[in-house]
């Protein structure tokens, strides 16, 4: 089957939109078909372990109703928007990321007291938890070098 993954404001709607209008999976159609839904033809709205939700949690995290699901079936499609771009949207739309950007925005780097520039730190709420990343950038870069780098399973970026 093919999950939808990827960061807020990356496009994983219209991917996830796009498969199910454009992907067929033969063997899911054949054994569900002709009242099946999209996902029952293993077309899914997300990975099993949350559209969102960084790679290295697939083994120890399972996002609600997935329960069911052998995550190992699952080949994440994962959507990625160019990091200006997504900041620009992280802005306007913030998700759960949280860190000072009402007056500058993406606000990635400030002064500290010793006259340096230091990051502006973001926290952002994942696989229910709360995680704490060094910027903005650091989050786009962390999110997904968790595909290209640690990874060890088939997936589509």
């Amino acid at each position: 089957m093919l999950g939808s993954a990827g960061m807020f404001n990356s496009g994983t709607n219209l991917v996830t939109r796009l498969m199910k209008e454009n992907c067929v999976i033969p063997e899911r159609f054949n054994k569900y078909a002709p009242d099946g839904s999209k996902e029952d033809y293993g077309i899914r709205w997300q990975c099993p372990w949350g559209k969102h939700t960084p790679a290295n949690f697939k083994n120890n995290h399972t996002a609600p109703k997935n329960e069911e699901i052998i995550k190992d079936h699952c080949l994440p499609i994962v959507t990625v928007r160019n990091p200006f771009d997504w900041m620009v949207s992280m802005c306007n739309i913030p998700y759960t990321a949280r860190w000072p950007h009402h007056r500058i925005c993406p606000h990635l780097v400030e002064m500290s007291s010793n006259g340096k520039k230091v990051p502006v730190g973001v926290k952002v709420k994942l696989a229910e938890q709360w995680l704490n990343f060094d910027s903005l950038a650091d989050l786009w870069n962390e999110f997904y070098a968790q595909y290209y780098r640690d990874f060890e399973y088939p997936y589509l970026i």
